[in-house]
């Protein structure tokens, strides 16, 4: 979601943005600008040299498991911060059909999915796994394989209503922003209407 020039910055901000996402996306990474990381590491667990997030658990499977509900706390800091717009590069759980994930679990461990935010650029949701989950691709342990279109399109539904809540959480109209996506156009019309 780019942000047209001339719009003020918003009151809540970074924050009401992670906010909007909770359903679906909890932070426990999160770097503000140049000056200041909020994580929730375990103090102990490690893959390799990589700290594991609290509550983030190794599986058999290709990712790994996150308890729900988390990262509230992570937004409650933001908002005590009052860091308004200030850059940030979240990385965290995902919320998919069947429960709360990770990281991808590959020699190394590697984001899913990262939100972005600055002011006036705007909002993005990167997915580096070639659009895993919105798109039909599958993690294995070694390697990216096809996947299930209708599992994506879950996926897609289950997202939808919080990336709806964005521009809201902004405080913007929609008039003041404008949607890009590779994921269709349906897809891009809930989102410009939202």
């Amino acid at each position: 979601m780019r942000v047209n020039e001339g719009v003020p910055p918003p009151g809540g901000g970074t924050a009401a943005i992670l906010e909007a996402l909770l359903e679906v996306f909890a932070p426990l990474d999160v770097s503000v600008g140049d000056d200041l990381q909020i994580a929730r590491l375990d103090p102990v667990r490690t893959f390799g040299t990589t700290p594991l997030w609290c509550d983030e658990e190794l599986t058999r499977g290709a990712l790994t498991r996150c308890k729900p509900t988390l990262g509230t706390d992570v937004v409650a800091e933001l908002y005590a911060r009052a860091i308004g717009t200030s850059p940030v590069i979240a990385r965290g759980a995902i919320r998919l059909e069947d429960g709360w994930y990770g990281r991808w679990c590959s020699g190394a461990l590697h984001d899913v999915v990262v939100v972005r935010f600055a002011w006036p650029a705007g909002f993005a949701l990167e997915l580096p796994l070639r659009g895993y989950p919105f798109t039909a691709i599958r993690p294995l342990a070694k390697r990216l394989d096809r996947g299930d279109r209708a599992v994506a399109a879950a996926h897609r539904a289950l997202w939808l209503p919080a990336l709806c809540k964005v521009r809201a959480a902004l405080g913007v109209d929609r008039d003041e922003v404008r949607w890009e996506t590779t994921l269709g156009k349906d897809f891009l019309r809930t989102l410009a209407a939202s």
